[in-house]
């Protein structure tokens, strides 16, 4: 275990987990670890050096960084709040959509852009990450759509792209649709209809 660089432990429901001990001991390569809301750690009764000997590389979300000097049991097995609640864990990327198709431009650009927000001066915005399967940030403008330019790796939130370009019925060309990461993609349903 001592190369493993990354942990996605996202499917972990830890709710009745009452031993920890050594869970992450020695894995001196180790810089990140992403975890769900379903990993707790309220249950734990026994995580002595559940940390121990880590990665000085290791680093919660937030700019909290491994220590020996840090308790080694499940103090820091949380997400990572920043110095007020100091972590090791780091949440899912969220993916959320830009976009700067308008009513007089045909062109829909979708990119993985964190932290933007609506600039009226120059139509530009971000609309709300997919939550629902349904969800369609564009559905305001689509119907101007016929190109689509997936500018950067963008991922299915959820695991989810159903009706993603359901009816943009002028819709002729997607560009670099490989840049949409369907790896963990589940449900695709209605995807491309009409």
């Amino acid at each position: 275990l001592s190369g493993i660089i990354s942990l996605s432990l996202t499917s972990f429901d830890t709710s009745h987990v009452t031993n920890m001990s050594n869970m992450f001991s020695s894995m001196s390569a180790l810089t990140t670890i992403i975890v769900s809301d379903d990993f707790i750690t309220t249950a734990v009764t026994n995580s002595s050096n559940m940390f121990a000997n880590c990665s000085t590389n290791l680093t919660g979300e937030n700019g909290t960084i491994w220590s020996n000097s840090n308790p080694a049991d499940k103090t820091y097995a949380r997400l990572d709040g920043g110095t007020a609640n100091p972590g090791y864990f780091s949440k899912p990327p969220l993916y959320w959509y830009l976009t700067t198709a308008t009513n007089t431009n045909d062109t829909l650009h979708i990119s993985s852009v964190s932290n933007a927000s609506y600039d009226s001066a120059t139509n530009k915005g971000t609309f709300t990450n997919f939550t629902t399967s349904t969800s369609q940030p564009w559905n305001t403008f689509k119907s101007n759509i016929t190109n689509i330019i997936i500018d950067n790796t963008v991922k299915p939130r959820k695991n989810d792209m159903s009706y993603w370009f359901t009816n943009i019925t002028n819709l002729t060309s997607i560009t670099n649709i490989n840049n949409i990461d369907t790896s963990d993609t589940t449900n695709m349903q209605y995807a491309f209809a009409s």
